[in-house]
């Protein structure tokens, strides 16, 4: 029987105050074709929600902080609740102070109406720069600004500081606000940003040195002098591994680069996003999480420099919160959707503190190596068909392609294996959480080894599991890159029944232009613009679209039409084109109201209908009933 993305709940933001365990509980409503999340108090058993639609949740040793409505509140361990904020401005980040007192908060002014608002009396739109739009947000008002703020407990709320590029705030001290800026022009070829601290009586700002051209993390130690930082240099742009960073009051320094931070396996299980993936026990020892091949581990540091590894298993660890020698840690694997697991820190020693699907059952996923072109060795993951006969055989390419599989939670490979097909997804060469070098073997490269490795992967599987594999129905799917890469093989091989194609990039040239990221994105990977002879040359040789003359291979496309990441005239070209070069049957799919993220954090209804299209198509042609 499949499994409804309604019956399936994220916990996430677990946080301690006093002895109460608080978190976020996240679900698909499917009556109201949404996503809720409560603010919960978790029980030994259950949860008890607090506070629904409630957001971004953060603690001190006193109280939790949240956002409901569009402002902050402050809730004590006894029950007391407190508004924070009155604000009509987007609040779009917050920190309170280790006092528990109040909160330093951020917000964004804006002047036009958003992407999709309809009005009796339209006004137009005037644009200078060359990012003047963001998949999943719309077009960019250029005469926004963005504010910080200091609220109290006692109803005071100050202005701290006004940049017109965005900021957000990272964490506060009693006396100081700790903020990331972006500090170069919107129509730059690179986004840069900088930390600074912002005295609260004073209201100066001072750089913090960190040599850094990225950050996107920092925390600052009990002591309020020290302060850990995930960031990166200006190496290698667009795909340039995160390291931790430590200052010490006057100077930065690297801490950890060996594996890479803020990097982990992709899944479409609805949680609130990770509060920190570095955290502080106290001013001499903290807690710090890094993607590994395919998974998460977590590793504990000193400032003296002293690093050791704690945790090391097939999973992945979507926040943590610490208290009393022990962590919290919300989790996830290939066959548990969401729990909450308890690790002491003496002894390492795991218990399931609560898992938020108790009654729901999945077959977890197989790992196995494969050996690549240069000898490498490259993961691979197989799930099993719910078949007692030998099933099809689907091979899932991520997105990225500077991304990763692994052993990490997916609803929508759950429901194919339902459905009666074996899913294969694999890490091929350019994914995260190898290191760079494994990162960068796939920019300029794009449709190489990265290809072969994909299809190497597949062998390896059809071979391992020959006992569950009907060979002779092979099915390639992605989206985004993982879509390009479905294009891209189908025009060089006819060795699948059948393909799926999903918000794909199939023409290099048209994308520099269209995409909210292309003009820097199309030059860091694949080393060449369109806006040079060589540059269209080359584009067009790396473009999937130059050779859909070849395509025998059945195709369905599926595309958000909000998408602007991979605007959906990269489907309507290649659907064209195949349409006019060939008789393969092609079908386009389009999903209204949807973004680029349509399979991840896409409506609801169109979750689903995603799914139900792709297995009615593929039934034609697999004469798998679903």
């Amino acid at each position: 029987m499949a499994t409804a993305l309604g019956n399936i709940r994220g916990i996430a933001r677990p946080t301690i105050v006093g002895q109460a365990l608080y978190a976020t509980e996240s679900v698909a409503d499917e009556i109201g074709n949404r996503y809720q999340t409560n603010l919960v108090v978790v029980n030994e058993t259950d949860t008890t929600t607090l506070v629904n639609d409630a957001t971004d949740l953060q603690g001190t040793t006193q109280a939790i902080f949240y956002q409901h409505d569009g402002q902050i509140y402050r809730r004590t361990s006894d029950g007391e609740t407190l508004q924070l904020t009155h604000q009509s401005d987007h609040i779009t980040s917050f920190a309170p102070t280790p006092d528990g007192a109040g909160v330093v908060f951020a917000v964004q002014v804006e002047t036009q109406a958003s992407f999709n608002a309809v009005s009796e009396r339209p006004t137009v739109r005037y644009y200078t720069k060359r990012h003047y739009k963001d998949d999943g947000v719309g077009f960019i008002d250029e005469q926004r600004r963005f504010e910080i703020y200091q609220a109290t407990a006692s109803g005071v709320t100050r202005l701290l500081g006004t940049f017109s590029l965005p900021v957000k705030v990272a964490d506060a001290t009693d006396t100081q606000a700790l903020v990331i800026v972006q500090t170069n022009d919107e129509d730059a070829h690179e986004y840069r940003s900088e930390l600074r601290t912002i005295d609260f009586e004073a209201q100066t700002q001072v750089i913090v040195p960190t040599n850094l051209a990225q950050v996107y993390e920092a925390t600052i130690a009990p002591d309020a002098t020290q302060i850990l930082i995930l960031g990166n240099d200006d190496q290698y742009p667009n795909r340039r591994a995160v390291s931790l960073h430590y200052y010490d009051g006057h100077q930065t320094r690297l801490v950890f680069d060996d594996e890479e931070l803020l990097a982990e396996p992709n899944s479409d299980v609805i949680v609130q996003g990770q509060g920190r993936h570095v955290r502080w026990l106290d001013s001499e020892m903290y807690i710090f999480e890094t993607g590994y091949h395919g998974h998460t581990r977590l590793y504990h540091g000193t400032v003296a420099g002293e690093i050791t590894r704690l945790l090391d298993e097939p999973q992945l660890l979507t926040d943590f919160a610490i208290t009393d020698r022990r962590l919290v840690i919300a989790q996830q694997d290939t066959s548990h959707p969401s729990r909450l697991i308890t690790v002491d820190l003496d002894t390492y020693a795991q218990t399931v503190r609560y898992d938020a699907n108790p009654t729901l059952s999945f077959t977890a996923a197989d790992k196995f190596t494969f050996a690549s072109e240069d000898g490498s060795n490259v993961d691979g993951w197989f799930l099993p068909a719910h078949s007692e006969e030998p099933a099809p055989v689907v091979l899932y390419v991520h997105g990225g392609p500077h991304g990763a599989y692994g052993e990490a939670f997916f609803w929508e490979f759950q429901r194919f294996a339902e459905a009666g097909y074996n899913v294969v997804f694999t890490n091929p060469h350019g994914s995260t959480t190898y290191g760079q070098a494994f990162i960068n073997a796939v920019v300029n490269h794009y449709g190489e080894q990265d290809y072969r490795d994909v299809l190497a992967g597949l062998d390896r599987a059809i071979e391992r599991y020959a006992d569950k594999i009907d060979a002779t129905r092979q099915i390639i799917i992605g989206g985004s890159y993982g879509g390009f890469m479905t294009t891209w093989a189908i025009g060089h091989t006819d060795r699948f029944q059948a393909a799926v194609s999903q918000r794909p990039v199939t023409e290099w040239l048209h994308l520099t232009g269209a995409s909210d990221i292309g003009y820097n994105f199309v030059f860091d990977e694949m080393g060449a613009t369109p806006y040079t002879e060589p540059g269209r040359a080359e584009l067009i040789k790396r473009s999937p679209i130059t050779y859909a003359g070849s395509v025998k291979t059945p195709l369905l496309m599926m595309h958000g039409e909000y998408d602007l990441r991979t605007p959906i005239a990269q489907t309507e070209m290649y659907f064209t084109a195949v349409k006019t070069l060939t008789d393969t049957p092609v079908e386009m799919v389009r999903f209204p109201q949807s973004w680029h993220g349509v399979s991840r954090n896409g409506l609801p209804n169109l979750r689903d209908a995603r799914l139900t299209v792709m297995f009615e198509w593929l039934a034609t042609i697999t004469k798998v009933s679903g």
